[in-house]
Parts: C-alpha cells; sequence; structure tokens
C-alpha cells in the first residue's frame, strides 16, 4: 500500500505524509538474521539484499523517507526473534542504522527487552 501511495499521492493541494514505515523490509530482516517468518529467507542475507534493490528499483520515489526498524510497539521483540543471541541482534540493529532510509530504534532493544511494551522503570532505569 504506501509504495504506491508514494508513487501516486493524493492531488498537490493535500497534505500527506513523505514517509512510512518500511514493513516488508521489517519481515524480510527478521527472517535473514534470526531465521524466522518466510520459510524460503530464513537466516538468508541474499534475500534481503535482493529486496532491498527491488525497493530501490521500484516502486518507491525516496527510500530515503521510509523508516526501517527491527522492532516496534506492534510486533514480536527481535530478542525473541532471534532466541536471544546477542550477535543476531546486534546485526540487525547495525543493518537498521545502516541500510538506506530512516533508522528506527525502540525503545528497550538496546537492552534486549523482551516484551512487546515493557517499560524501562521496572529494571531500575535511572533518567
Amino acid at each position: 500500500f504506501h509504495a504506491q501511495f508514494q508513487a501516486d499521492p493524493p492531488g498537490s493541494s493535500q497534505t500527506v505524509l513523505d514517509g512510512v514505515l518500511n514493513f516488508p523490509l521489517y519481515y524480510t530482516a527478521v527472517a535473514a538474521f534470526c531465521g524466522e517468518w518466510w520459510p524460503f529467507s530464513q537466516n538468508n542475507l541474499t534475500f534481503l539484499a535482493q529486496r532491498t534493490e527491488e525497493q530501490l528499483a521500484a516502486p518507491y520515489i525516496d527510500l530515503d523517507a521510509l523508516g526501517n526498524f527491527i522492532d516496534n510497539h506492534d510486533v514480536q521483540r527481535v530478542a525473541e526473534f532471534c532466541g536471544h543471541d546477542n550477535f543476531k541482534v546486534a546485526n540487525a540493529l547495525a543493518w537498521t542504522m545502516l541500510t538506506k532510509g530512516v533508522p528506527i530504534i525502540y525503545y528497550g532493544t538496546e537492552v534486549v527487552l523482551e516484551e512487546i511494551r515493557e517499560s524501562f522503570w521496572q529494571y531500575g532505569y535511572n533518567t
């Protein structure tokens, strides 16, 4: 949906979002780094690269406006997906930061929180 919307937005007099979350690459990245979700892309970084190239070719106008993430408040935490393998989590986060687009790190991912909407406070997090 969002690729089509970006390629053919409403008339110029209407205000629209310039970017959206990059769910297509999210699903592929989770499979590539953690071996989950898509059977044909489990632990397959080549497939992740292929999906990225497809996004570069079309239909997106501006990949820099897409928000890349490896987990958020609506999906399972990457630590759970990756079986608590800190190396896999670190590689997934590196991909988030280095791939074309806006990197989004959901709070708690950096300290390997497991619950989707868990708070820092119960761990003694001090602001």
